[in-house]
C-alpha cells in the first residue's frame, strides 16, 4: 500500500509541474542554429510524466576542434539529470572518442560535455547518438525515467 501511495504522489508531482519552454533563435529552414563557436551551445531539456524532450533533439556542431555542449533543465523542475548517466554517448558510436567525459553541474540541473569534432572531414557529417536520463524526485525517493535518445551531428 505504501508503494502505491508513493507512486501516486510521484505521478501527482509530475502532473503539477510546469514544462520548461524555451525559445531558440532559428537558423536556416527553421532549425536551431548550429554550435559554431558563436554563443553557447545549448540544449533545453524538459519532461512531463517522465517523458523526456530536448530542444533541439538533433544538434549540429560545426565548430571544429572543440566546443562544450550544455544541457539545461528548468531549475524549478521536479526532475534532475541522473548523476552518472544524465548525458551518455551510446556505445559503439563511430566517433565515441570525440567526446570528453560528461559533467553533472548545478545540483543536477545542468550537464556539460566536450565535443572535440576533430574527425569529420570537410563536407562530411557524422551522427553520434547519446542518451538523456532524468530522475524525478518524489516523496518515496528518486524515480529513473526511461532514457531519451537524441543525436549530435558533427560537421567537417
Amino acid at each position: 500500500m505504501k508503494r502505491i501511495a508513493a507512486v501516486l504522489i510521484v505521478v501527482g508531482i509530475a502532473f503539477a509541474e510546469t514544462a520548461c519552454v524555451s525559445v531558440h533563435t532559428q537558423g536556416s529552414a527553421g532549425q536551431p542554429p548550429p554550435c559554431d563557436g558563436n554563443g553557447e551551445c545549448r540544449i533545453e531539456v524538459a519532461a512531463t510524466l517522465c517523458v523526456i524532450t530536448a530542444n533541439p533533439s538533433t544538434q549540429n556542431v560545426t565548430k571544429r576542434n572543440g566546443i562544450d555542449i550544455f544541457w539545461y533543465l528548468d531549475p524549478k523542475s521536479a526532475y534532475r539529470f541522473h548523476p552518472t548517466d544524465g548525458i551518455k554517448m551510446k556505445p559503439g558510436q563511430p566517433d565515441g572518442s570525440e567526446f570528453g567525459d560528461a559533467q553533472w553541474l548545478a545540483d543536477g540541473k545542468t550537464f556539460r560535455l566536450h565535443d572535440k569534432n576533430s574527425r569529420a572531414q570537410p563536407g562530411q557529417k557524422t551522427a553520434n547518438q547519446y542518451s538523456i536520463t532524468l530522475q524525478l524526485q518524489g516523496i518515496g525517493g528518486l524515480v529513473n525515467c526511461n532514457p531519451f535518445d537524441p543525436t549530435i551531428i558533427n560537421e567537417g
